[in-house]
């Protein structure tokens, strides 16, 4: 029944249905102390294992910097870095750590390395334990430990709020109220199916990082209030119709192909 679901969406949606999430790794802030550098990071798992048969967007190493000059509370500079992974190699069977090469590709924000970071940044990498950043001669340039995914219950604030596009696009373009027939549809498939099992706490894990970036960048755009609406009439009513039908993992699927797709074309990964 999903296929039927999904037949009908362009090509380059339905593709990217069939792409994994990329394991995030990030540092946390210390609070009360200046001068302090946040590293995120995600990266394919696969990728790192696999890459000769990785998807070419599987490649892609995203990596998200935050400043802090004077205070923690406000950000001085940010930043948002994409690599393409060229080599991948298990240098140490015992340990499993893994030397990753890569080739810059692209960059948004006001924020800039150090002159010790080249160009093209190397990763020594265990496998959800860390990945560490690394220059010439493989200094260590930073450390970014592995971000265990969050607990869940079923209270709305855990995942609503600043950066929810379906928020946005319900709230602020169609007129709505927060507790509207769709947004509350959407919560009632995300609290009592989505995160039943690890897949679906994923899925919502890499929402709350993904959906701050889209609607950044959406917001940012001319025709934002012509894409809010498609997402409107093509991502939320169906979902909420699913839903209605009982068909919950179809539900869960279609929003599924539309999280991936909007982060495919407004996210750097």
């Amino acid at each position: 029944m999903a296929l039927a679901v999904t037949a009908a969406l362009p090509e380059a949606i339905r593709n990217n249905f069939q792409t994994n999430y990329p394991t995030i790794y990030k540092t946390e802030i210390q609070y009360g102390f200046p001068d302090q550098v946040i590293y995120e990071l995600g990266i394919y798992h696969n990728a790192i294992q696999n890459l000769s048969l990785a998807k070419d967007e599987e490649k892609a190493i995203g990596l998200k910097v935050k400043y802090y000059e004077t205070t923690t509370q406000v950000t001085s500079k940010t930043g948002e870095f994409k690599y393409i992974i060229t080599n991948s190699e298990l240098i140490d069977k015992d340990n499993k750590v893994w030397r990753i090469t890569s080739k810059a590709d692209k960059s948004q924000g006001d924020y800039a390395f150090p002159s010790s970071y080249p160009k093209d940044l190397g990763f020594l990498c265990i496998l959800s334990t860390w990945i560490k950043i690394t220059g010439k001669n493989n200094l260590v340039l930073a450390s970014i430990p592995y971000t265990t995914p969050s607990t869940y219950n079923n209270s709305s604030n855990d995942y609503d709020g600043d950066g929810c596009f379906l928020t946005t696009a319900c709230v602020t373009y169609q007129g709505k109220d927060d507790d509207c027939e769709e947004l509350t549809t959407l919560r009632f498939l995300r609290d009592n199916y989505i995160v039943k099992n690890e897949t679906g706490k994923q899925l919502i894990d890499q929402y709350k990082i993904i959906g701050p970036g889209i609607v950044a960048s959406i917001n940012q755009l001319e025709n934002k209030q012509e894409i809010y609406e498609y997402m409107y009439e093509n991502m939320i009513k169906p979902s909420v119709a699913l839903v209605k039908e009982g068909r919950l993992q179809e539900a869960s699927d279609y929003y599924k192909i539309f999280v991936k797709a909007l982060k495919h074309k407004y996210c750097l990964l």
